[in-house]
């Protein structure tokens, strides 16, 4: 988090969505400690990423499971995975 944090406040990383978020992406996963699933997550609320998918998580694999949704699914709902993570989470 210390490491985070710092990366933040010396403009490394810029999380108010004036960075593209692939490079935003790319320097959090930088960070020690940031995960793809954390990196994703931070695209979809920080950068209001539409298409950022946690890969991996597993609240995502669960409910696609419970509702029958193929994991080849997910390419088809580019560019707007986002949306569909949300709508997941909440299944």
């Amino acid at each position: 988090m210390r490491a985070l944090t710092g990366r933040v406040l010396d403009g490394e990383i810029d999380l108010d969505g004036a960075q593209e978020p692939a490079q935003a992406v790319d320097r959090l996963l930088r960070v020690p400690g940031v995960t793809p699933q954390a990196a994703s997550r931070i695209a979809m609320r920080a950068l209001r990423d539409p298409d950022a998918w946690p890969d991996g998580d597993p609240g995502l694999a669960a409910a696609m499971a419970r509702l029958g949704i193929p994991a080849d699914h997910i390419e088809r709902w580019r560019p707007w995975r986002a949306y569909a993570a949300i709508h997941l989470w909440r299944s």
